[in-house]
């Protein structure tokens, strides 16, 4: 399959801006932790994507999300966005038959988080 598998993370201390440290992409990071230890927290939500499966953080195009890039390669890739992002992207990823290969994303908490907060994507290359 080609694609993506995506994990959010809302980091046990919340993330409230671009300018937070621990989104600098010149941050040292264990060669065996695929985020710094001060981003990791609960799994609030996770599905399978197709193709284009991240057209919702970096959209072909469009007008880029804020987001910051984390870590490159697929393997996994790691950004961090404001939530709001996800919630306006699950629009796009519900209006395109296949982008998805779960039948539904639940993203309820994701919804609950406060205004202004960012979380974690991990997104593992499925090719």
């Amino acid at each position: 399959m080609l694609g993506w598998n995506i994990t959010v993370i809302r980091p046990n201390e919340p993330v409230l801006g671009p300018d937070d440290p621990r989104l600098d992409e010149q941050r040292q990071v264990s060669w065996s932790s695929h985020i710094s230890p001060d981003l990791d927290g609960d799994r609030v939500a996770s599905w399978t994507a197709g193709l284009g499966g991240l057209d919702w953080i970096d959209p072909v195009g469009g007008e880029p999300a804020p987001s910051k890039q984390l870590r490159g390669g697929g393997y996994p890739s790691v950004y961090a966005v404001p939530a709001e992002v996800l919630l306006a992207g699950a629009d796009r990823l519900s209006a395109r038959p296949g982008l998805t290969n779960d039948s539904a994303v639940d993203l309820s908490a994701v919804v609950a988080m406060p205004a202004g907060e960012w979380i974690v994507v991990e997104a593992w290359d499925q090719s």
